[in-house]
């Protein structure tokens, strides 16, 4: 898990983490706003690194608000 929040009076928000060699991502992932469900679309794995992107208008509507990356 990844928790963090989005900045304030941002225009762009992301969430990485990447993995070691010896961990892999199993089973789904998926991501909380405000403690609302986003969609999965806006979740990407390439090789160990994992990223949620926030649109903008998330961004600009979510200042301060709980990000929580599952996986």
């Amino acid at each position: 898990n990844v928790k963090t929040s989005v900045a304030q009076d941002a225009t762009a928000f992301s969430v990485t983490d990447t993995l070691v060699d010896v961990l892999e991502f199993a089973g789904t992932s998926s991501a909380k706003l405000n403690g609302q469900a986003l969609d999965a679309s806006q979740i990407k794995v390439e090789g160990q690194t994992i990223t949620l992107t926030l649109t903008e208008e998330q961004v600009k509507a979510n200042g301060g608000q709980a990000v929580e990356l599952t996986f």
